[in-house]
């Protein structure tokens, strides 16, 4: 596993490790389930910079949404 900032990795960076978007994902979209939580997360507003990184945490599920064109 690549090096990752202090703390563990960053939502964007666990997506890039995982493979990246496919075509129709919709980054702001993005569900990250975390014991009995759901939360909503706006990647594309992370990667823009104008969102702070959310940091992932062992035992999270990710799930990206999809776009319809």
């Amino acid at each position: 596993m690549p090096e990752s900032s202090p703390g563990g990795i960053g939502l964007v960076e666990a997506i890039g490790i995982a493979g990246g978007y496919t075509r129709i994902a919709a980054p702001e979209r993005i569900s990250v389930r975390r014991a009995n939580q759901l939360l909503k997360v706006n990647a594309k507003r992370i990667a823009r910079g104008v969102a702070n990184d959310f940091h992932i945490e062992s035992g999270d599920i990710i799930t990206v949404g999809e776009s319809i064109f």
